[in-house]
């Protein structure tokens, strides 16, 4: 359960009296139960001896003395349902965050007026983690398109109550450390690798880039051999996600910095007279589909220990044209 920490208390209180040493000493307990949702706790009474007839409870809940909710209306922030009339079972459910406060709840023995308690805290833990990228926020692995630029945006928890960004104070205050665990590029798709001499070119060859296999680590290296009757040497390059982007994390902040797409120019100059350069030429495709390729952020919570997965796919679109010149005369 993500949202209560409902704390049992060991002793058993006793009703006082003057006991024979045989008697059986009449006595009620609480114990906690997991309920069926996220928000909600069961709570289970058992009156002593077990095999008693006189078991009818009463339950009632209360902020506890010398806590800063004390004297405000619990039903603000919690309630309790009891299964039925006397039933030993009751479902405690909590609406918001009442962190720096506790309430007791009370269970009384209708028999002996016996009574046992536990204490309800708030831990708000988180059930998800995401990521705020342009005012949209997802759960779990979830894609923007990108192309070069800065992209900015907020890590958040969420449990059933809201989230740690809307305000609602619904995730508890020792949460909210991130790291990123892993930056990774998945991307697949074919360049061609040029070498030109005076403007000409001697050299052309296709290769296929693919860093989606994990077991490479998510890293392609192409070696390219020299041209021969040239001078010039051949190259190797690898490509991974620092090829394309810089990532950096500031307290919950997360910022990706796309310096290249799988459009951009991978090696040397397009302007290069002599050399070599890299280009895009096509899209890997199977059945039809090209591939994504994408940048992947795998960040963690230290203290939930969730993690997610935030990928940002630069398969970039034509969006314009233009001209660097609207008038040409002779």
């Amino acid at each position: 359960v993500h949202n209560i920490d409902v704390t049992i208390g060991d002793d058993v209180a006793y009703k006082q009296g003057n006991l024979d040493f045989e008697e059986i000493v009449p006595s009620i307990k609480l114990a906690e139960a997991q309920s069926a949702d996220g928000i909600s706790k069961i709570l289970i009474a058992t009156v002593y001896p077990e095999d008693t007839t006189q078991n009818l409870v009463d339950w009632s809940i209360e902020w506890n003395e010398n806590t800063p909710l004390y004297g405000s209306n619990v039903d603000e922030y919690l309630s309790l349902t009891v299964a039925s009339d006397g039933a030993r079972e009751a479902t405690i459910t909590c609406y918001k965050s009442f962190e720096g406060s506790t309430a007791k709840v009370t269970v009384t023995t209708r028999h002996g007026g016996y009574k046992a308690y536990c204490t309800v805290s708030y831990a708000g833990a988180p059930k998800f983690l995401g990521a705020s990228f342009d005012g949209a926020t997802q759960n779990g692995l979830y894609g923007y398109d990108v192309t070069i630029g800065n992209y900015t945006g907020e890590l958040y928890l969420k449990n059933d109550l809201g989230t740690s960004i809307d305000g609602s104070n619904a995730i508890g205050s020792v949460y909210g450390n991130y790291t990123i665990e892993r930056v990774y590029a998945k991307v697949k798709y074919y360049v061609t690798a040029q070498y030109k001499n005076n403007g000409t070119v001697v050299f052309s060859e296709d290769y296929l880039i693919d860093t989606t296999d994990n077991s490479s680590g998510n890293s392609c290296t192409i070696n390219v051999p020299a041209v021969a009757n040239h001078t010039e040497e051949g190259i190797d390059f690898t490509v991974n996600a620092d090829t394309f982007a810089s990532v950096s994390l500031n307290g919950s902040t997360l910022s990706v910095d796309i310096n290249k797409t799988q459009g951009s120019c991978l090696y040397g100059s397009l302007q290069n007279r002599t050399g070599w350069v890299v280009v895009f030429k096509e899209a890997y495709v199977v059945q039809g589909n090209s591939a994504d390729n994408t940048i992947c952020v795998h960040y963690k919570e230290n203290v939930s220990g969730l993690d997610a997965i935030v990928e940002f796919k630069m398969n970039v679109d034509a969006t314009g044209v233009a001209l660097n010149s609207n008038n040409v005369e002779f």
